[in-house]
């Protein structure tokens, strides 16, 4: 065995606690679900896994990092899908070294 540091890192919470007028929770996600992008916002979250407020390491590279930017609460005619790339998402995120023993 032997003790390692890992990267990882915490997305900021601020999102997941904001709900917008008409009660849907905003926050950053993240599905292994292509066709995300074309389900409303209750379809593509009960198929998503929120991130907002948790830790995440680079095996989410490949997946599909998201928001919503909902009609109501942003004047749009209808919801609109927001893809976050990575590199963005771990711009905006707190880098914490993990201790593990492998």
């Amino acid at each position: 065995m032997m003790i390692k540091i890992k990267i990882v890192y915490r997305v900021p919470n601020i999102l997941e606690t904001f709900e917008g007028v008409c009660g849907t929770p905003m926050g950053v996600w993240c599905t292994d679900n292509p066709n995300c992008a074309n389900m409303s916002i209750e379809d593509a979250q009960n198929n998503s896994i929120c991130l907002s407020g948790n830790i995440f390491d680079e095996s989410i590279k490949d997946c599909h990092i998201f928001t919503f930017l909902d009609a109501i609460n942003y004047g749009l005619e209808k919801d609109q899908f927001i893809r976050i790339e990575y590199e963005e998402l771990v711009a905006e995120c707190k880098q914490i070294e993990m201790i593990l023993c492998e």
